[in-house]
């Protein structure tokens, strides 16, 4: 079988692979959009392989089952996120999961059950976060490669468009979800030198192995005959918004207006989605540009047209086409204007130089443009590009051999990593043989227990634990006793300078473990790069044993280290979680802190902030007690809060203290409580919505 490719690329045999590409953006469900134009390239590109494509966005006014009818006839199976059912969750995610999150996990869930060879991921949206963190946790994926494209990342298109996010807390979430997707994806692709760069200087992890190449191009009809050049006719070409520069064109022409008149331009036309400058809409703002130039000049907006008919526009308009982006990354206006020929110039930003004749290229800023305006007859020539189709599409082809995808993760766990359990133990004589029942029952035998008693003063506890150090076989189970209560860190710290094993999970007593806990961290622990790993638990209220008919309360999903937003809450894990005992000890264990409530987290941060490795196990592995009279719900969070900062700020001026305690901490409380009321609203109007419509 030959791999097809309408380049004029000669194309070696290939062995057909499952593929699927997981995009929120591609030709026909979507108009228009960089994302989406390389996906459906990429789809010409691989349509010999059995291809599937996950859509986990909106099709744009026309049905999904057309575009479903659309792609099958080109032997290629879309299909749609939102219409697919999915097994829902025992109980409600706590807290609630922002929409990346949501679209991410069923990704996941349904991925998971398929049986495909590579998977390709976008960057922007982060639609492989739970996917890629299976697979590098070993509990899902051994068999396929997970691929990332670095297109345009939401902090990248943020910083390009020069404002602040209006959702802060939600966009720093995207941010780091999105950088996790590329820093750890099996193979991590950017179509330019410049994405990888500016990643790095963001501080991103990006492999040294990443693959640097240009996005494909397919031409899918007969190359149409260009119309005559005509100078009096002006395009703008890309989306219509800041940081593609629309700003920066049409002061340009406005001030070349004023100081020659016309300037022998005749028509004005802008080919693009619209978008937004400075917070105003894209369409109100060339209504005002409109308004501002000469009375016989014609401004023309094609703001519908989907990628093929605005190349069907410039090759028949026969404009000089106008590219002024302030940043880009290998944008199609620029690879559509190459291969098709089309009159063009365009900023020297961005991964933009890599592609084109240094003569085209212009600096994105009103002077320099005007002056090109000005001189465009004698400026533009034959030029020599550097971007070539048939190599680009040739190195696309190649990275879906089977003999270059990466080797498979162990699908077993070995047992000869001994997992050390410790579980601090104060007067819950009740729900302490609950947890010993939860990991002795398990599926994985090499583990030891250590349980320290911090001084209970229960008669019973005495018993208790002399039966556990009698009864147990083969010294599993060893119990050490403080002679004085002296806190839940200093018991924790205890326990694991008793262990033998160079892993170490803390279990509290009032928790009980899945019966797959242990061996799913121990198939973690070797499969994972990370120095910690935490995971998701099941909440619920009863002093019973948990059971199949449980009823859970909700279930918590920590996020992981999602740098400074640890330092607002704890987003990175319960007091659940295995670590290296060597990184344990060389943090130097729990606070020891008595009545210290916030302990776990208060670690958890320190180990992110020094720059060890955290991961999540993406699946609750555990029970947890959510009891009323419990030692953090008793406790007082704001001077918790304030105890655990505290020690973060001892080193930092006094700005820096104040600025965190007395304005950042508040500030993020209060927009808290803000976003739980607007949910509770935006809950009751859309149910009076659904009212009205029955």
């Amino acid at each position: 079988m030959r791999c097809s490719v309408a380049a004029a690329v000669v194309v070696d045999h290939c062995i057909p692979m499952k593929i699927c590409i997981v995009t929120p953006d591609i030709v026909g469900p979507i108009k228009n959009g960089g994302i989406g134009t390389h996906c459906h390239y990429l789809c010409e590109l691989l349509k010999e392989h059995e291809l599937t494509v996950l859509f986990t966005a909106r099709p744009e006014k026309v049905s999904a089952k057309r575009w479903r009818d659309w792609f099958s006839e080109r032997n290629i199976r879309l299909v749609v996120l939102g219409e697919l059912s999915l097994p829902q969750p025992l109980a409600p995610f706590n807290p609630e999961p922002e929409v990346f999150f949501d679209r991410s996990w069923r990704c996941y869930q349904w991925l998971r059950e398929q049986n495909f060879e590579y998977i390709h991921f976008q960057d922007w949206g982060g639609n492989g976060f739970f996917s890629i963190r299976a697979k590098r946790t070993g509990i899902g994926f051994t068999n396929t490669t997970l691929a990332v494209t670095m297109h345009s990342s939401s902090e990248w298109q943020r910083q390009g468009m020069g404002h602040w996010p209006e959702k802060t807390r939600s966009h720093y979430k995207l941010n780091r979800v999105e950088r996790y997707c590329c820093e750890n994806a099996d193979q991590l692709i950017s179509p330019s030198r410049h994405m990888v760069e500016w990643a790095r200087e963001q501080g991103w992890r990006i492999p040294a192995d990443a693959k640097v190449m240009p996005c494909p191009f397919v031409r899918h009809q007969k190359e149409q005959s260009l119309s005559p050049v005509d100078f009096s006719h002006l395009i703008f070409f890309g989306r219509l918004e800041t940081r593609k520069g629309l700003d920066v064109f049409c002061k340009a022409l406005t001030s070349l207006f004023k100081e020659s008149g016309n300037s022998g331009i005749q028509q004005v036309s802008f080919v693009g989605k619209p978008g937004f400058i400075k917070g105003e809409g894209a369409l109100e703002y060339l209504r005002r540009f409109n308004d501002s130039i000469p009375s016989g000049i014609k401004v023309t907006i094609h703001d519908k047209l989907d990628s093929h008919a605005a190349v069907a526009f410039l090759v028949s308009a026969g404009g000089i086409v106008f590219i002024p982006s302030l940043v880009d990354n290998c944008p199609f206006t620029v690879l559509e204007c190459i291969e098709n020929h089309i009159p063009f110039f365009c900023a020297r930003s961005g991964g933009i130089p890599d592609l084109v004749d240094e003569r085209c290229l212009f600096d994105p800023d009103v002077d320099s443009l005007k002056q090109l305006i000005s001189s465009r007859e004698t400026m533009l020539q034959p030029w020599e590009h550097r971007y070539n189709a048939e190599q680009a599409n040739r190195a696309w082809l190649d990275i879906h051999r089977l003999e270059q995808q990466p080797g498979a993760v162990p699908d077993s766990v070995r047992e000869d990593l001994l997992i050390s359990v410790c579980i601090p133990h104060y007067n819950h004589l009740d729900f302490l043989p609950q947890a010993i029942k939860g990991i002795t029952s398990g599926d994985y035998r090499n583990f030891e227990i250590i349980i320290v008693d911090d001084g209970s003063t229960d008669p019973r506890a005495a018993e208790l634990l002399r039966r556990y150090e009698t009864e147990n076989t083969g010294g599993r189970i060893k119990v050490i006793r403080h002679a004085e209560n002296q806190g839940l860190g200093a018991t924790r710290n205890t326990a694991v300078e008793h262990a033998k094993g160079d892993w170490v999970y803390f279990n509290d007593a009032d928790n009980v473990a899945f019966p797959e806990l242990l061996s799913t961290y121990a198939k973690a622990f070797q499969s994972s790069r990370a120095d910690c790993l935490t995971c998701g638990f099941l909440a619920f209220r009863s002093e019973a044993y948990p059971v199949a008919e449980t009823r859970a309360k909700y279930t918590f999903r920590p996020y992981g280290d999602f740098g400074s937003l640890g330092l607002l809450d704890n987003v990175m894990g319960d007091a659940g979680f295995g670590i290296r005992k060597k990184v344990f000890q060389q943090l130097g264990g729990f606070s020891a802190t008595h009545d210290f409530a916030l302990g776990d987290w208060e670690f958890l941060l320190r180990l992110c902030l020094k720059g060890c490795h955290l991961d999540v196990i993406p699946e609750p592995l555990y029970w947890y007690r959510h009891m009323p009279g419990s030692m953090l719900r008793s406790d007082s969070r704001y001077h918790s809060h304030r105890h655990l900062l505290q020690a973060f700020l001892k080193d930092r001026d006094e700005a820096e203290k104040d600025l965190l305690l007395n304005l950042l901490i508040p500030l993020n409380e209060e927009h808290s409580a803000l976003e739980k009321l607007w949910m509770k609203l935006d809950l009751r109007v859309r149910k009076l919505l659904a009212w009205k419509r029955k």
